[in-house]
Order: C-alpha cells, then structure tokens, then sequence
C-alpha cells in the first residue's frame, strides 16, 4: 500500500513538471516576440542607434528601425544623439537601374527597380566634377560641358529639362544600367546621395569614362576604394593629352 501511494505521489509530480513547463515555453516565446523594438520604445536617437548595431545594424534590421536603409537608426527620435554611424558595409550592393538625370559631371537620378526607394540621386564614386547651378549656388569652370558629356554617355538625344541653359535630360530612352555601392565611402554621402558605380549595359563605366574623356578628376585619399587604379590611370592619360577640364579649365584651378 505505502509503495502504490509514493509511486502515485511521484506520478503526480511529473504530471505537474510537465503542465508547468508549457507556460514556460510560451512564456519564452513571448518575450522573444516582445523583444522586437520600435522606434518609440527609445528614450533618444542615440539609444536606437546602439540597439540597432547590437542587433547586426546596418547589414541587418530585424526591427526596421532604419526605414531609409543609410546606417542610421530613428532619426526622428530626439537627440541626444549618435555621432557615430554604423559600420559600413564589407559587400557592396548591386542595384539595376536607368538613368533619368544629370545634375552635373558626377552627380545623376535614377529609377531603381528592386531597391528600397525608387529614386535615388547617386554621386559617381571615385571621382569630382565641377558644380553646376543645380548643385551648387556657385557653377565652377567646365560645369556645364561637364554635365553635358555626361548626359550624350547615357541619352539618345539631348534636352535643356529645366531651362537654364545646359542639357540635363535625355529626348530618348536610356539603356539599362548597373549601380555598384562603394563600401570605402559607405552607401550614402552627407547630402543622402548614393555613392555608387554606375555602368551601362553593354557599355562604359560612367566616372572613367568622364576621366577620360577630363571632364572630372580622380578623388584622392581613400585607398581601399574600389577601381581606384583604374580611375588614376585614366585621369593621367586625359591630363597628357589636355582633354577636357585640362585644356579649358587647368589654370583657373
């Protein structure tokens, strides 16, 4: 009799363990599921910004807290806030695009297809073209035959799009392209532009063909970007020949 009454205790105990470790285990998933923060959820932009890279930030955004995808989190938050950005990404993005238009020699628009936005203005990584009025309140020298070499690279046919006297835009379609971020200078600049390569379809890339052509010059001081050779050797080459900026603009610099 006392060996059946202890074999039905020990019994009991086990039933009750086990009834007992169901509510454990919803009670995990549920702190897991809650565990998903918001933006409101953080007291300041600095906050979200550390929990954002604690979670895999800028590669991976489980809470979606960087809704514009450029390594900073919450920027509605107040501050105080992160002055230090992310870390940038080690792979570059690869994003299909066509070109709509040309700010000036090193500055384009594009309708991205597949990405997080739809449009983005891009600034050709590794190189500086001289400013048109449309990107800067002073044109510098070469500005607008700058811009317009690089509108004939991608356009049909020319066209003045918003009047003030330098071709912008294309009167034809334009062929697909390739824009290939740049992980030295991170995927967004100051200004939110993307730096990125930009390559045509079944044509040149568009920042050594701009060097070549001396309608831009090679950026300095940044070793680890990509075609970075490539981009001296061409700028070099349109330096010897006195193409472009080098004839029209060298002394004025």
């Amino acid at each position: 009799m006392m060996r059946s009454f202890i074999a039905a205790v020990l019994v009991g105990v086990a039933l009750t363990a086990l009834v007992d470790a169901r509510p454990a285990e919803a009670s995990t998933a549920l702190s897991t599921r809650a565990a998903e923060r918001n933006c409101s959820d953080f007291a300041d932009q600095r906050a979200a910004q550390r929990h954002f890279v604690r979670r895999g930030g800028p590669r991976r955004d489980p809470d979606g807290l960087d809704s514009d995808g450029n390594g900073v989190a919450c920027e509605s938050r107040p501050c105080p806030c992160s002055k230090k950005r992310s870390p940038k990404p080690k792979r570059p993005q690869v994003i299909a695009v066509r070109v709509v238009e040309v700010h000036d020699g090193g500055t384009i628009r594009v309708r991205a297809f597949g990405a997080r936005r739809r449009f983005y203005t891009v600034r050709l990584a590794g190189i500086e073209a001289p400013t048109t009025l449309e990107t800067s309140p002073q044109e510098q020298c070469g500005g607008r035959r700058s811009s317009a070499a690089l509108a004939r690279l991608v356009f049909g046919a020319l066209a003045d799009a918003d009047g003030d006297g330098h071709f912008d835009a294309g009167g034809g379609p334009t062929r697909p392209a390739v824009a290939t971020t740049e992980p030295a200078f991170g995927p967004f600049d100051a200004r939110d532009r993307l730096v990125a390569h930009v390559r045509l379809d079944a044509g040149p890339d568009l920042a050594t063909a701009q060097l070549r052509r001396g309608w831009a010059r090679a950026l300095r001081g940044e070793p680890r970007a990509r075609r970075r050779g490539s981009h001296r050797r061409a700028e070099r080459a349109a330096r010897r020949a006195r193409r472009g900026l080098w004839r029209s603009c060298s002394r004025r610099r």
